[in-house]
């Protein structure tokens, strides 16, 4: 992912790049999660999000507490965890997440051995975003950095996508599914869209 950031972010007119399993609006993406040590804190479909580290301000989602992630959370580093406000209000209405820990993977104290992820310290509290649709309210996320999601996560969470804000030029398509496929010649990149189309696509029946 490192990887193809830089090559992204190396092509003409492109100023920023990001990446995430999920986008907003796009639907679920989730995995049972627990919260480490409570078993009766568990949500069986946690929406996870596999995030780079300039998502966050790339998708203008403030962090209320704590902090985001940065180059440092690689996965020789503790793995680490951002929680958002829906969850942080669930799980701890009393006290402050940061500091506690998470598990994906676990639900009311069963171990689900095909996902098998760490314990995650939460290092920040991000505000609610939209997940299925505009007039949806928010579910509870937890974000992971990139660097961290081990196998388990990936391939349960599917596929990527790429976040590019760039000053639109013609060939700039084809020059992004370039560097994709340079970078790994099995990747596919299946379609581009803007964060407008996909907020027209998600009111239209209300419109």
């Amino acid at each position: 992912v490192g990887t193809a950031v830089d090559r992204l972010q190396a092509i003409p007119g492109v100023h920023s790049v990001a990446a995430a399993n999920s986008l907003p609006l796009t639907g679920p993406d989730n995995l049972p999660t627990q919260r480490e040590g409570h078993p009766e804190q568990s949500i069986g479909g946690m929406e996870i999000r596999v995030v780079t580290p300039a998502y966050f301000e790339m998708m203008g989602i403030q962090v209320r507490r704590g902090r985001t992630f940065t180059t440092s959370d690689t996965g020789a580093s503790q793995p680490v965890a951002v929680v958002n406000e829906t969850l942080a209000r669930q799980w701890w209405p009393r006290g402050n997440a940061l500091g506690d820990h998470v598990v994906i993977g676990q639900f009311q104290g069963k171990i689900f051995s095909e996902i098998k992820d760490y314990s995650r310290e939460v290092v920040g509290v991000a505000a609610d975003m939209k997940t299925y649709a505009v007039t949806a309210p928010a579910q509870p996320t937890v974000f992971v950095p990139a660097a961290q999601a081990s196998d388990g996560i990936a391939h349960g969470t599917g596929t990527l996508s790429w976040i590019v804000r760039a000053q639109v030029s013609s060939g700039l398509t084809e020059q992004l599914r370039r560097v994709i496929t340079d970078i790994d010649s099995r990747q596919r990149v299946r379609r581009f869209q803007t964060m407008s189309d996909i907020v027209a696509a998600t009111t239209a029946s209300s419109r």
